[in-house]
């Protein structure tokens, strides 16, 4: 067999140079090297399936947060329920007309990740009735939401 590679060639030369007891100690400590990694390996594939049995978990439940709970939940540096309620309505999830502000789009909500709220309330002047109508935001929803805010601070767009 012929070698092409200077590099193969050199390793080779200087393997067989080795004493038997010199091999010895370099496979010994190559073994430990590939050992070594691959118990981190398996430590970080640990924690990453804990992570995603969690966050299966998370997104099974039945659970729905208001946009102030949300904000929270997410925890994303300078992003209260303000600037989240302003993010979704110029990222086009939540309507900003005068009669359905901060309400969510049909498409949102027949995807699931959102679902609207209807509280009475009184004027206070007049004593009338009314009705304010509130964004709720399933765990799936709460999963869309955070992957929006990533893919607007990394410049990419969802397709």
């Amino acid at each position: 067999m012929k070698i092409k590679d200077e590099t193969t060639k050199a390793l080779i030369k200087q393997f067989t140079e080795l004493s038997k007891k010199e091999m010895l100690e370099y496979a010994l400590e190559a073994m430990k090297e590939s050992e070594d990694r691959a118990v981190g390996a398996e430590k970080e594939l640990k924690k990453v399936s804990e992570k995603a049995k969690f966050a299966d978990m998370v997104l099974q439940t039945e659970k729905w947060v208001t946009v102030q709970e949300a904000s929270k939940i997410m925890n994303i540096k300078d992003i209260g329920p303000n600037k989240l309620f302003s993010f979704l309505r110029a990222e086009g999830v939540l309507m900003n007309t005068t009669s359905r502000w901060n309400v969510p789009y049909e498409r949102y909500v027949q995807q699931g990740y959102f679902k609207i709220i209807e509280e009475p309330f009184q004027f206070g002047d007049s004593g009338d009735d009314g009705l304010h109508l509130k964004p709720a935001i399933s765990q799936k929803g709460l999963d869309f939401i955070r992957r929006i805010i990533e893919e607007a601070q990394n410049g990419t767009t969802e397709e």
